[in-house]
């Protein structure tokens, strides 16, 4: 099928239709094989004719799957067309503001995620309820109102590539625990959980030495979650931040706690800030998060090495965007009324999609 008929084939329907007839696929596939033996015993002359059914099935099916198919139905046509024409506008206010650097954009960026400025409604929230994880669109989720670290660097990623600042996704790995106003547990009550409930013996090392970090070094109060063990042993991490690149400098920046990380300078693979001594970066999350081609350049901009601006610089830049935005709140009212339709238009589209399941939280 030429290229053009492809696309208008799958044009044609819509996302959910597509799941339909790939599940029908796989399930007709699955009943053929355990029916099989039954119609067989009785009719040993359809052995031949069952067998290339089942194969036709399952081929198609995964056809399906592997095809880009699904980025051509009706629906999601729609949804990008309408989300890259936020993005377009988006990208006024940074242009407005005259901002270039992408801790300006960052910043800026962040501070309107959590006023609601980005979401329909002014609401937002961190969750994963109504996430639609949808290839190459997981930036919408945030104007549902409801997203999470892959949506919401997803969303910057996919600005700061359209404001010419080459950006991808980077998944990186975060201690699960919490830090409480009050001692809780003290430190030996910490350490007889992890040699209580971790037999992994690198999840044990990293366990421990965030005990030392946070309770030793730093004197913080913690309390550490069962989750921390299915994280600790997952090699994909739990997180996703945006990687940028912008004239010989590297940026680790992370939207949803609004932190900005560099790299250890004994360790290229390992990021730190000021509360996180220890971020490891997970590139098999980064095959997740970006398609093959992305992927293949986050490797080759990781290796190069970039260096950070200076903490100094860094907080200066932080501190007069703020300002600016405060001093500024009346644009982006105007901003959010300007294209309120176009948020109501992307959200009802997003959320009439079949939530899916995903592996990267």
């Amino acid at each position: 099928m030429d290229n053009n008929k492809f696309k208008q084939f799958f044009g044609s329907i819509d996302y959910n239709t597509y799941d339909k007839i790939q599940n029908t696929l796989f399930f007709s596939g699955v009943g053929m094989v355990l029916a099989k033996d039954l119609i067989v015993s009785q009719y040993p002359i359809l052995n031949s004719p069952v067998d290339a059914l089942v194969c036709i099935s399952m081929a198609a099916c995964l056809g399906l799957n592997f095809s880009s198919g699904k980025d051509y139905t009706r629906d999601i046509t729609q949804i990008r067309s309408l989300y890259e024409n936020l993005i377009i506008n988006y990208n006024k206010l940074n242009k407005l503001f005259n901002l270039d650097d992408p801790i300006q954009i960052y910043t800026m960026f962040t501070y309107l995620l959590h006023k609601g400025y980005l979401s329909m409604d002014k609401n937002f929230e961190l969750s994963n309820k109504e996430a639609r994880d949808i290839k190459g669109l997981y930036g919408t989720n945030v104007i549902t109102g409801k997203a999470v670290c892959r949506h919401i660097s997803a969303m910057l990623t996919d600005i700061l590539n359209n404001y010419g600042i080459e950006s991808s996704q980077l998944g990186v790995y975060l201690m699960d625990y919490s830090v409480l106003e009050k001692q809780k547990y003290i430190k030996e009550e910490l350490t007889n959980w992890v040699q209580t409930h971790i037999t992994d013996e690198q999840a044990y090392s990293i366990a421990m030495e965030y005990i030392e970090e946070l309770v030793d070094k730093r004197g913080q109060n913690i309390e550490l979650s069962t989750k921390m063990i299915e994280y600790l042993k997952r090699k994909l991490g739990n997180h996703a931040i945006t990687f940028s690149v912008k004239d010989g400098k590297s940026y680790y920046l992370d939207p949803t706690q609004t932190r900005i990380y560099r790299v250890r300078e004994n360790d290229k693979n390992v990021l730190y800030d000021d509360e996180y001594d220890k971020v490891p970066i997970k590139l098999l999350s980064s095959i997740v998060l970006n398609d093959s081609k992305d992927y293949l350049r986050v490797r080759e901009k990781l290796s190069q090495q970039y260096p950070s601006i200076t903490r100094e610089k860094e907080k200066q830049i932080i501190r007069q965007t703020i300002i600016d935005c405060k001093n500024n709140m009346d644009i982006f009212e105007q901003f959010y009324n300007e294209n309120s339709d176009l948020y109501g238009d992307i959200s009802s589209k997003v959320l009439k999609i079949k939530k899916r399941k995903t592996i990267v939280k």
